[in-house]
């Protein structure tokens, strides 16, 4: 059984049944760069960047993958709070984005230039109030946030 309908010589098009599935990018390696992959403290997923995205991957079902995509720069690094209730993420610019996971909207909570190049670590403390940035900064390379 075919399961694309050809619509003209220009276009296939994938029956609606197959797009129920969200498939979202895999994580991407840069030589001499640490590929930042964070388990989420409650619930079975993975968070890792992917360009200017934030990809959260389900390990259960591949229907709830998710994408965040409020950055401008490319993403180095993206973690959830000890709580599950936030994401930090930081970006090649130096920005730092708190954002809500369990919200359906992703309000931000936090959007500031924390660093004067791109973050390429962070780390929440256990109770979800302060996070510590590193990267490549022009005199500063690493901050705490509250």
């Amino acid at each position: 059984r075919s399961e694309t309908k050809n619509c003209g010589a220009m276009a296939t098009f994938l029956e609606s049944s197959l797009l129920a599935t969200r498939y979202v990018p895999g994580p991407s390696m840069e030589r001499g760069h640490a590929l930042n992959i964070y388990a989420h403290p409650k619930e079975g997923k993975l968070i890792y960047a992917f360009s200017k995205y934030v990809v959260v991957r389900s390990l259960e079902k591949s229907t709830e993958n998710f994408v965040y995509r409020g950055h401008k720069f490319p993403v180095g690094v993206a973690q959830f709070s000890p709580s599950g209730f936030w994401v930090a993420s930081g970006d090649a610019g130096g920005f730092l984005r708190v954002w809500s996971w369990d919200n359906p909207e992703h309000m931000v909570k936090l959007e500031a230039q924390v660093l004067g190049g791109g973050i390429a670590d962070l780390a929440w403390d256990g109770e979800s109030k302060r996070i510590c940035v590193v990267g490549d900064g022009k005199g500063v390379v690493s901050k705490c946030v509250m």
